[in-house]
C-alpha cells in the first residue's frame, strides 16, 4: 500500500516538474526575460492550471500520508477550480487562436479552426475525467486514476514548449502522444504489481487516443469551420 502510495506521489511530482520546465521560458521565469508582459487573462489561466498541479500534488501527498480528513475538503475545492480552469482556458484558447488567424502563424502548421478544436477538445477531455472522478469519488481505486487522467489531459501545452519537433521528433500529436506515456507508465506499474491493467486506463486511454485523432478531424471539418469563425471573431 504504501509503494502505491509513493507512486502516485512521485508520479504527480512528476506533472509538476513537466509543467514547470515547459512553461518556465514564457511564464514562470518570464520576468527574467526580455518578453512583453503578459495580459491579465493570460495570467488568469496560468494561475488556475498551476493552482491545479500544485493542488494534485497536495491531494497525492495527503492520500501518502493518510490524511484524508483534509484529502476530501480539498477535493471541493479541486472541483471548484476546476471549473475555473475550463473557463479561464476556454477564454485563453480562444484569444490564442484569434491571434494566429490575425498573423496568419500556423501552430505545427494546423489552421487556427483546427488547433482551435485540438485545445478546446483538450480541455472537454479533462472536464470529462474531473466529472467522472467526481462521481467515482466514492471507489478510491477508479477515483485517483481518473485524476490521473484528467491531469495528464493538460501537460501537452507544456510538453509542446520542448519544442520537439526540432529534435527529429517532428510528427502529428508528438506532445499529446509524449504526454500519454505517462499513462503508459502508470499502465505498466498497475501490471506489475496485479499483473493487470485497472480499466480506467484501458478504457481511459483507448478513450484519450481516440479523441486525439476526432478532435483533429473535427478541427478540419467543414461543419466546425462556422463555430470557429464565431469564437475567434
Amino acid at each position: 500500500m504504501t509503494a502505491r502510495r509513493n507512486f502516485y506521489l512521485y508520479m504527480a511530482l512528476t506533472f509538476g516538474l513537466v509543467a514547470f520546465a515547459g512553461f518556465a521560458p514564457t511564464y514562470f521565469l518570464r520576468a527574467l526575460s526580455d518578453l512583453p508582459p503578459l495580459s491579465i487573462r493570460a495570467h488568469v489561466h496560468g494561475a488556475v492550471f498551476t493552482a491545479w498541479v500544485l493542488l494534485f500534488v497536495a491531494q497525492a501527498a495527503l492520500v501518502r500520508a493518510d490524511r484524508r480528513d483534509l484529502h476530501r475538503p480539498l477535493g471541493v475545492a479541486g472541483a471548484v477550480l476546476a471549473i475555473a480552469m475550463i473557463g479561464a482556458g476556454v477564454a485563453a484558447v480562444v484569444g490564442v487562436a484569434a491571434r494566429f488567424e490575425a498573423t496568419g502563424f500556423r501552430p505545427h502548421g494546423l489552421p487556427p479552426a483546427a488547433f482551435l478544436a485540438v485545445q478546446l477538445g483538450m480541455l472537454l477531455q479533462f472536464a470529462a475525467f474531473v466529472a467522472l472522478a467526481i462521481g467515482f469519488r466514492h471507489h478510491a481505486d477508479v477515483h485517483k486514476r481518473l485524476m490521473l487522467l484528467a491531469t495528464i489531459s493538460i501537460l501537452p501545452p507544456a510538453i509542446a514548449r520542448f519544442h520537439l519537433e526540432n529534435h527529429g521528433l517532428d510528427i502529428p500529436n508528438i506532445s499529446t502522444l509524449v504526454a500519454y506515456l505517462l499513462l503508459v507508465a502508470a499502465a505498466a506499474y498497475d501490471f506489475a504489481r496485479a499483473r493487470r491493467v485497472h480499466a480506467v486506463y484501458v478504457w481511459g486511454g483507448i478513450a484519450m487516443l481516440a479523441w486525439m485523432f476526432a478532435r483533429v478531424a473535427i478541427g478540419s471539418s467543414e461543419a466546425w469551420q462556422p463555430i470557429a469563425r464565431w469564437l475567434i471573431d
